[in-house]
């Protein structure tokens, strides 16, 4: 069983990973199969610079955290996303379901771009 991670242990892993998933006790999620679908308009876009400020990292993923204790939407958000791409690091609430339709079905009604397979570890662009 993991261990929770903190902010350093967090910014350390998507440095050296590109990204990483997290229930809501901070602990690394890692499915075999299933998809991982984001919910438009929990997004956090911050620059590696700032990335680097483990106070602010510790303060952004508790909000995180209390986000997904109370949020209570269907569908439910279970994780935190976190990864970098050009420049930037984002953070997101995502869905996991092991139905490739219904993760297409909530990414279209959430108005994503793409899904994450986690049998082929790839995106799946809609």
């Amino acid at each position: 069983m993991s261990r929770p991670l903190n902010a350093q242990a967090v910014i350390n892993s998507v440095h050296s990973n590109g990204g990483l998933t997290l229930d809501v006790n901070l602990k690394v999620r890692v499915y075999d199969v299933g998809y991982q679908v984001s919910l438009k308009g929990y997004e956090t876009r911050v620059s590696e610079n700032l990335f680097n400020n483990v106070e602010y990292i510790d303060s952004l993923l508790r909000s995180y955290q209390d986000f997904l204790d109370e949020e209570d939407t269907e569908p439910n958000p279970q994780s935190i996303g976190i990864w970098k791409d050009q420049g930037f690091v984002y953070f997101d609430v995502s869905f996991y379901t092991q139905d490739k339709d219904k993760a297409l079905e909530i990414a279209k009604v959430y108005q994503q771009k793409a899904i994450w397979d986690w049998a082929e570890q790839r995106t799946i662009e809609l």
